[in-house]
């Protein structure tokens, strides 16, 4: 009996060694620095390879140029204006160029280069510029305007090109401008080195002339340390994404795009937010100057549809669009436009498919570098758009605008998101449930009766064309490289779409691209299940419902009756969509593996949990996904389960991701 109570007191002992000893090499302090590990959703690794394939691609065309498209900027521009154009800037030899097509006011010609300090009041081109140089006046040929100019080197040496901006004759920057372009982090990174390696948060200046300090520049070799960008950056981009103002109407970026709802919201996740939330600021009492044509309540409440001015803040009261919150996952993969050459109906700039209707940032492949887009000035439209104290929108005085810091902060979070790499090969991956393995094929075009397959506009799931895919005449040109080109579904006029059953007038005809084009760019699949509702304007809830649009006749509001897309029948359709769920499932466990793996490096415990609590988001998605198609309910989803217990504590992670790869071994055989 003794020796037994000595055996159990020593087992005891030995049990909470081990628990101590495990907690104390959980918390104790290492010699991890904070940037190495990316506090949330966002990934230092994933964006470290995203520019790592950018630079290669941009070094093959770059030779020493940097290239910076022009457009009218929601959040900067003094008036609106449909010009596009390009400007191209040799930084070795001081040699600019600029072309603008589509400027019939031959007063808007001044070309300006901004270089917009870091540090305390210097916000992006308001309300004063901290260093401009004036290149010069266009030339005009009609609609199209060009410029050709030499600066002095050392002059262009001693300053960092943010922003490029046309002005009216007599005017300049620090009045405002018509057109403007924005230098991307990347370009930054690649162009101007030593710069974006040094602590910009808090100086109040830069280093001028042609000293040592210019040399990465000079060169435009892109060479940076394999550890840049890191965490830090992408950290602070997480903070200001979710808790910045910019001293605003209390909105931040996260108020729409919300970190545990997969960057984004809906009615379903609206409903659960209290009356006081930044999202109604339109309903709040009293007098309240964006108590009208700011939002529309019942659409945003009910169908989760959120008020745009898409060409421009003329005419309010007319001139809006309504549109659901798009998420922000594996934007890196999904933003490629097609090439001029393999014409879809939009222009370049803008290259970058940002928005519902890929026109929210310039960029253009027709230059030498190509340039490729920036998200910068979609972040400056959107503070001026739904942050404004009053619909007057004066920056400075109904918000602020970001630093140039802030914006390098909010494009490295926004591009660390998601997925950075393409999906596997469909044709090579076998789903182990049956209904959805045949949905695979019939997403590939096994049993289609006519039409176009799923995956020749979403390849591989995501949201770029097949290169290989001859697409009819009547839809593109024969021949498509894989990019993310626009379409005209025209689901924007289905009848009794949910906006018109509960807006009414409320939910205008949208536009589209540019303006009157009714296209819009593809979404990616893999996210889709668990990102819904779908479509630009929130038209369909499910799935099911998605592949059904395509696979149905469109009735549309004037009466008109279109016909189907794909031909696929009833039983087809929920194939196509459990493969979907599936899919989408596979992504949920990949993600959460991956905040695991990053809760284990952090050493701070709220940081800790901050990445379990996502992680059991991604969990309680697939869960969800799959269970709303009926799937894997005997092996994945009891796995999901109990990796979602797991996860609820730092100890028992290890478990938590074991559970999760053997549920994806089980759905997906690679």
């Amino acid at each position: 009996m003794k020796l037994r109570r000595v055996v159990f007191q020593a087992s005891v002992l030995f049990i909470g060694l081990t628990v101590v000893t495990a907690l104390v090499t959980m918390f104790a302090p290492s010699h991890r620095r904070r940037e190495d590990v990316a506090i949330g959703m966002g990934s230092v690794s994933k964006l470290q390879r995203s520019y790592q394939r950018w630079a290669a691609d941009y070094t093959a065309a770059a030779h020493g140029q940097l290239a910076v498209g022009l457009v009218w900027n929601k959040g900067l521009s003094t008036e609106f204006s449909r010009a596009r154009g390009i400007a191209l800037i040799n930084l070795k030899t001081g040699k600019v160029r600029v072309k603008v097509a589509n400027l019939d006011d031959h007063e808007i010609s001044e070309v300006w280069l901004v270089d917009t300090q870091d540090g305390p009041g210097h916000t992006a081109l308001h309300p004063s510029v901290d260093h401009s140089v004036h290149v010069g006046s266009l030339r005009f040929n009609g609609h199209h305007g060009w410029l050709g100019a030499r600066l002095d080197v050392t002059r262009l040496r001693s300053m960092e090109v943010n922003w490029v901006v046309l002005t009216r004759r007599g005017g300049d920057p620090a009045r405002g401008g018509v057109l403007y372009g924005s230098t991307s982090l990347f370009q930054k990174m690649y162009h101007y080195p030593d710069r974006a390696l040094a602590d910009r948060r808090n100086s109040s200046g830069r280093e001028t002339g042609s000293g040592s300090g210019f040399i990465g520049t000079a060169q435009a070799t892109g060479i940076l340390p394999s550890s840049f960008p890191n965490a830090d950056l992408i950290n602070e981009g997480r903070q200001i994404f979710f808790n910045e103002t910019f001293n605003g109407n209390g909105r931040t970026c996260g108020t729409c795009h919300r970190e545990d709802n997969n960057h984004t919201i809906d009615p379903k996740y609206i409903a659960t937010l209290p009356p006081d939330d930044p999202l109604f600021v339109a309903e709040r009492p009293g007098p309240n100057p964006l108590a009208r044509n700011f939002e529309k309540p019942d659409l945003m409440r009910k169908v989760g549809l959120i008020l745009e001015n898409t060409n421009g803040f003329g005419d309010l009261e007319h001139n809006f669009t309504m549109r659901g919150v798009p998420h922000l996952l594996a934007l890196r993969t999904s933003v490629s436009p097609p090439s001029p050459g393999a014409n879809d109906g939009t222009a370049v700039p803008p290259d970058q498919r940002v928005g519902w209707s890929g026109d929210g940032s310039p960029v253009d492949l027709t230059v030498s570098p190509q340039l490729r887009g920036t998200l910068r000035d979609f972040a400056v439209g959107a503070i001026k758009q739904h942050f404004t104290r009053t619909l007057n929108r004066v920056a400075g005085v109904d918000f602020r605008l970001p630093t140039e810091h802030e914006l390098d902060a909010l494009e490295a979070y926004v591009l660390s998101l998601g997925r950075q790499q393409e999906f596997d090969d469909f044709s090579k991956i076998r789903l182990t449930d049956a209904r959805a393995e045949q949905g695979r094929r019939n997403y590939m075009g096994e049993g289609l009766a006519n039409g176009v397959p799923c995956n020749a506009c979403h390849f591989n799931g995501g949201a770029n064309t097949d290169p290989t895919f001859d697409f009819p005449a009547s839809i593109s040109p024969p021949a498509f490289e894989s990019s993310n080109r626009s379409f005209a579904p025209r689901v924007e006029e289905l009848l009794d779409q949910p906006g018109d059953v509960v807006g009414g007038a409320d939910n205008p005809f949208d536009d589209g691209f540019g303006s009157g084009t009714s296209l819009f760019n593809v979404a990616t699949v893999i996210e889709a299940a668990d990102t819904g509702p779908f479509f630009h304007g929130n038209q369909i809830d499910t799935v099911e419902g998605v592949v059904a649009f395509y696979t149905s006749q469109r009735h549309l509001r004037d009466g008109t009756v279109l016909a189907p897309i794909v031909g696929l029948n009833g039983s087809q359709v929920v194939n196509v969509a459990a493969f979907m769920r599936v899919l989408n499932a596979d992504e949920n466990a990949r993600s959460a593996i991956a905040l695991i793996d990053q809760a284990e490096q952090l050493n701070k415990r709220g940081d800790k949990l901050t990445d379990l609590y996502l992680a059991r988001h991604e969990i309680g998605d697939a869960i969800e996904v799959l269970e709303g198609g009926h799937l894997h309910f005997d092996d994945a989803v009891p796995l999901f389960k109990q990796a979602d217990l797991l996860a609820l504590a730092p100890l028992t992670m290890p478990l938590a991701k074991e559970k999760l790869e053997q549920a994806r071994a089980i759905m997906i055989q690679r």
